[in-house]
């Protein structure tokens, strides 16, 4: 069967594929059958306007490598880097060499090679670019002559945009210069771990310790072609829509007190944000932050209870093309006034009564132990609060609504007199969040209005709403729930205050729970290719990825046990498992290119175990309405990592990589969106016996009475599906219920909407954009 005719066939079988949430998998679409179409073109000119730095490496007083007819490496890569240049310059972008000639950096009267580098860096830095690749070419002389390789090098702290790219440049490498070992590595490399461009990579295209490599590397074609992987690389890259991040606040980097962190998000080009990939990182903790796509902004409100220091922050978004930006690294300096007790924000319970609370310090600025015990009354009257410390905040409740000027704290020997807002409730208004199924509060909230952060609730669920924007729309949310869209003009307010229930992400029932994924291969283990290059290895990554994101937005706490291209053992990937104490784990694997990997299309668990071989039927009968594992099936075995993890797990070993139709579905991030919600869907099912009342909901997305492609769907900011050609798109295993949906077009329109799933309904939902 020829191309055409293969693609045409696995369309046809696609259609019958696609099942939904429903246990029968009789409700089959053909939503996905768009996947196998040939991919377009790619545009150069995404590449307009991009600011490139290349790094032609050695020259000048150092050679590099030297091929075995004396082929000098500097020459080399100035040429490749020359070439490329050219492409680059005619595409548009703005690019800049750190050497035109045979030269190196070094100042008089250095020597020495870390001076050099430490110069080529500088010159990138000022220029802040937003790809830096330092070109150069391998060699192992004298001990291998035969040997020949591709190696690409990305920051090796830089999980995000550094690897794309390295990934992206990899890809059309190993594609041009037909060269079948190559490898991706992470990179600790001088030029890469100081270079500050937003993507940072290192090439080692081919070995010149080769004679048959250094006598082509002579000819200017061969370095050109070589220059053109490059640029095809670059241009695959950008073509992802590569989005930024500005900070706009806080202004200053020193603050007194917790507050809102707002970045504004810019698309890359014409291609939407996805909004559930949004993750922010504060002091090393990793939190997911509220996008909001009509004032395109990404909000959080740090905890109010952080104690005083300094906290590095730096904020992610992805595309819908899997482009990735991140902000710049900054530090915020949490500095209180230095007082032993602090006042914190008057708090208005619902109905009648105030909470006062203050933040009691030692004396090396440390919250005091829990428990202790402090007394407190007001200068004009007698009569005295009592209440205890609970992380160095202890608060008092206070009848009636009034508060007067003076407020006396005694805690054991120290003693001191706050003053409180006397007025505070004449443009404040309070909101109580509770649970909308235990009736609990929900700790934290946070509300957003007009593309800001207003404020973030306390652990008791209780917000305090400026008066001026209550008849603004508002947006609650909390990890773990589906946000509540409060339209503008809708009150908010009555009598004391009103009550909100935010719904549970999934019924709860992913909630707290531990989930330890592992995507196999990486490094030097590939986990098989195909044709086209692309590695399964990556796969791996990229579907564990979006299943942790459905998982943590859900509220599971999620171990991947790795992040790049790390090589790491079988023994140490289950070591990190077990450390993480997970209630299931689950182990990736799309390539079956070796022995001893297990057959395709089978979900494996240990014997003997029950619940692994009821996780496994979970997952099977999931993702066997996902192709091409139409005959996906559940199989005994008793691998180390099945044999040794501490809790149920299973090994998914999806179709051949190497397979051309399943190489081109696997290339698709639409497909890789599919596959993690079925797996997410499974473990619904695994985590809840009982069944749970999840459909198939059908969105098509209009601008007048025209389908809108390419539109970045998101519902409840945890997954995120780009519409087709006409309109639609499809998400499984959604709940009854209101649900938060948000709509980005192509470098255009976007809007928030409510939409309300009932039980029993296949209406497919339309959303018109005016």
């Amino acid at each position: 069967m020829n191309r055409l005719g293969l693609f045409a066939f696995s369309a046809a079988f696609l259609s019958l594929l696609m099942a939904g949430c429903a246990a029968d998998h009789s409700a089959y679409e053909k939503v996905y059958a768009s996947l196998l179409e040939e991919p377009s073109a790619l545009d150069q000119r995404v590449l307009a306007g991009k600011k490139i730095v290349l790094d032609p490496g050695h020259g000048g007083y150092f050679d590099g490598a030297t091929g075995p007819d004396s082929l000098r490496e500097a020459d080399v890569n100035l040429g490749v880097a020359l070439y490329l240049w050219g492409l680059l310059k005619d595409a548009g972008a703005d690019v800049h060499m750190t050497r035109t000639t045979d030269k190196d950096f070094l100042p008089e009267p250095s020597f020495e090679l870390r001076d050099d580098l430490e110069n080529r860096v500088r010159i990138s830095n000022e220029l802040e670019p937003d790809v830096f690749i330092s070109i150069h070419h391998n060699s192992s002389f004298p001990t291998n002559r035969d040997r020949n390789g591709i190696e690409i090098y990305y920051k090796s702290d830089d999980h995000g945009p550094s690897l794309v790219l390295s990934q992206d440049v990899h890809l059309h490498l190993s594609r041009n210069l037909g060269i079948d070992k190559t490898e991706i590595k992470p990179g600790n490399y001088y030029v890469l771990r100081n270079s500050t461009a937003r993507a940072s990579i290192l090439g080692e295209a081919s070995y010149l310790s080769n004679p048959f490599v250094e006598e082509k590397l002579k000819l200017s074609n061969k370095q050109r072609l070589e220059a053109e992987a490059y640029f095809m690389g670059l241009v695959s890259y950008f073509s992802r829509g590569i989005p930024s991040l500005e900070r706009i606040s806080p202004p200053s980097d020193t603050i007194s007190a917790p507050t809102g962190i707002t970045f504004v998000v810019t698309q890359g080009g014409d291609v939407p944000v996805d909004p559930a990939s949004a993750r922010i990182t504060i002091g090393g903790k990793c939190s997911i932050p509220f996008y909001d796509p009509v004032a395109r902004t990404l909000e959080y409100v740090m905890p109010t209870a952080l104690p005083n220091g300094a906290y590095s922050v730096s904020c992610m978004v992805r595309s819908t093309g899997g482009g990735i930006a991140t902000s710049k690294l900054f530090t915020l300096l949490l500095s209180r006034p230095a007082a032993h007790i602090l006042p914190l924000q008057v708090v208005l319970e619902p109905g009648s009564g105030i909470t006062l609370s203050v933040k009691v310090l030692d004396a090396l600025g440390m919250p005091i132990a829990d428990g202790t015990a402090a007394r407190a009354r007001f200068v004009e009257s007698d009569r005295v609060f009592n209440g205890t410390s609970m992380e160095g905040t202890v608060s008092f409740d206070i009848e009636g609504d009034s508060i007067s000027s003076g407020f006396i704290v005694e805690l054991e020997e120290k003693c001191d007199t706050l003053l409180f807002d006397p007025t505070i409730k004449m443009d404040l208004s309070p909101m109580l969040v509770l649970d909308a199924v235990t009736k609990q509060p929900v700790p934290f909230p946070s509300v957003s209005s007009d593309g800001n952060v207003i404020l973030r609730g306390d652990s008791k669920g209780r917000l305090l709403i400026a008066d001026e924007k209550t008849g603004s729309t508002l947006i609650i949310h909390s990890r773990g729930y589906r946000p509540l869209l409060i339209p503008s003009g809708e009150e908010t307010t009555r009598d004391g205050g009103c009550t909100v229930h935010l719904h549970p992400i999934y019924d709860g029932i992913l909630r707290g729970r531990r989930i330890a994924l592992d995507p196999a291969g990486g490094g030097a283990d590939h986990g098989g290719s195909g044709k086209e290059k692309l590695r399964g290895e990556w796969i791996n990554l990229s579907s564990a990825r979006a299943l942790a994101g459905i998982l943590k937005a859900a509220g599971a706490l999620v171990s991947i046990t790795r992040s790049g291209e790390e090589t790491i053992s079988l023994q140490e990937r289950v070591y990190k498992v077990n450390r993480f104490r997970p209630d299931l784990a689950l182990r990736i694997d799309h390539g079956t290119d070796c022995v001893d990997r297990a057959p395709e299309c089978a979900v494996l668990h240990y014997p003997g175990s029950s619940k692994g071989k009821d996780l496994a039927r979970h997952l099977a009968d999931r993702l066997a309405s996902v192709p091409p594992c139409e005959h996906l099936g559940t199989e005994a075995s008793s691998g180390l990592f099945l044999q040794q993890t501490s809790c149920p797990a299973c090994e998914i070993h999806f179709a051949d990589i190497g397979k051309s139709t399943n190489e081109l579905l696997y290339s698709k991030s639409s497909y890789i969106q599919l596959e993690a919600e079925s797996m997410a869907a499974a473990m619904l099912g695994y985590l809840d016996p009982a069944g749970n009342d999840a459909k198939i909901q059908r969105i098509r997305i209009l601008s007048g009475d025209k389908p809108m492609e390419g539109a970045a769907v998101c519902m409840d900011h945890v997954l995120t599906k780009t519409s087709d050609k006409e309109g639609l798109v499809s998400f499984h295993c959604v709940f009854p219920g209101k649900h938060l949906v948000s709509v980005e077009l192509r470098g255009g329109k976007s809007s928030l909407t409510t939409i309300d799933i009932v039980p029993g309904t296949t209406d497919t939902m339309e959303i018109l954009l005016d």
